[in-house]
């Protein structure tokens, strides 16, 4: 009589347990996201009195793989839209946010005419990207940079999308290596 009064209240509880086990799957992929993100974000130093540089770092340059990139192709416009925000990042990484943000909004004509044109995921992304950073005022990068998620979120659109050839990052002899902000 007694393993049959510990066996109900399993019974009753198995099939509520086995129905969340069942939304595992759906769920996983948002939770992965968000800790990739989140992974993404810290500083990686752990020393919270560590002060932060707002200068980007080399680590930072994407590692430029052509099978990871989506065929953009000459007649989607993505090159000319690619050059204004390599042209963005550039100057952000220089810390002329004024031209950082004249380059995007230089850029969303460019975008729109290729989305037109294009009617990938990727195009309507990048478009997106485009206008993100075209509207974020000047004086609101460096912080953005450092803590805003759709920042992050749309800097990896532009990187993955837009990341420059080798030739682009090869720094002169008396240049630092570029980076890609933070």
């Amino acid at each position: 009589m007694l393993q049959r009064s510990l066996w109900q209240p399993l019974q009753h509880t198995t099939p509520r347990i086995l129905g969340n086990l069942e939304q595992v799957p759906r769920l996983l992929p948002p939770l992965l996201a968000a800790a990739l993100l989140l992974a993404g974000c810290s500083s990686g130093s752990g020393d919270a009195g560590a002060e932060r540089s707002t200068t980007p770092s080399p680590s930072s340059r994407p590692s430029e793989r052509p099978s990871d990139r989506p065929s953009g192709g000459a007649g989607s416009g993505r090159d000319a839209v690619c050059a204004k925000v390599r042209a963005g990042i550039n100057a952000f990484n220089a810390g002329d946010l004024q031209d950082t943000v004249v380059e995007f909004k230089e850029a969303v004509p460019l975008a729109e005419a290729a989305r037109r044109k294009d009617s990938s995921r990727e195009a309507r992304l990048l478009l997106r990207a485009v206008r993100y950073y075209a509207a974020l005022p000047a004086n609101d990068y460096p912080e953005a940079s450092a803590s805003s998620l759709e920042f992050q979120r749309w800097k990896a659109v532009t990187l993955g999308l837009c990341a420059p050839g080798q030739d682009d990052l090869s720094p002169g002899p008396d240049q630092q290596d570029p980076a890609i902000p933070a």
